[in-house]
């Protein structure tokens, strides 16, 4: 078995397909209240984005999977860095193609951080200006996907980030329907 599936059935015990669970979101935010869903970014200053499940139809989690689209999270110098920072050590995977945590004990509703992203631009060309940043499908589940406390797979959306909004930016879902087909080709 994978380490990505031995953590996802360590975290489901009972295994159980996806459900779809209302308006709940894997989201990304400038805050931890879940209300800022754009930051503007200037060279060799940290900016935070906090992903946080804002659940809904759910009421606790001990597990999710999902991947980043949009952005390149650690290109290096000359352009800048991306430092996650997990709220569990239970983490595998890439954020580029599918990542999965789960927690030791259920994560209360409605808002569950999940971790947060520090971003350390070097210059202005990264992350650039209007650059979104998107929670979507991880590439072993075809999904985004929250594990509720008792232990059912639920399908759920995906929000969006908009680096240096220049007009308005929105929160999302933004899952793999607001994809270019050249964006989609780069998750596989």
């Amino acid at each position: 078995m994978p380490p990505r599936r031995a953590l996802l059935a360590l975290a489901l015990a009972l295994g159980a397909l996806p459900a779809r669970a209302g308006d709940d979101l894997i989201g990304l935010f400038a805050d931890e209240s879940a209300t800022l869903c754009a930051a503007a970014t200037t060279p060799y200053t940290t900016v935070s984005v906090y992903l946080t499940a804002c659940l809904d139809g759910i009421d606790a989690i001990i597990a999710a999977e999902f991947a980043l689209a949009g952005l390149s999270l650690s290109p290096g110098y000359p352009l800048g860095q991306c430092t996650p920072h997990w709220n569990s050590p239970l983490v595998i995977g890439s954020l580029e193609d599918d990542l999965a945590i789960a927690f030791t004990a259920p994560l209360a509703g409605p808002l569950a951080l999940l971790g947060r992203l520090d971003f350390l631009p070097f210059g202005t060309d990264w992350p650039g200006v209007d650059r979104q940043l998107r929670v979507v499908a991880g590439s072993a589940q075809g999904a985004v996907i929250l594990v509720d406390g008792d232990a059912v797979e639920r399908e759920v959306l995906g929000g969006r980030f908009t680096f240096n909004c220049s007009q308005g930016c929105d929160c999302g879902p933004g899952g793999t329907a607001s994809l270019s087909f050249g964006e989609v080709k780069q998750l596989y």
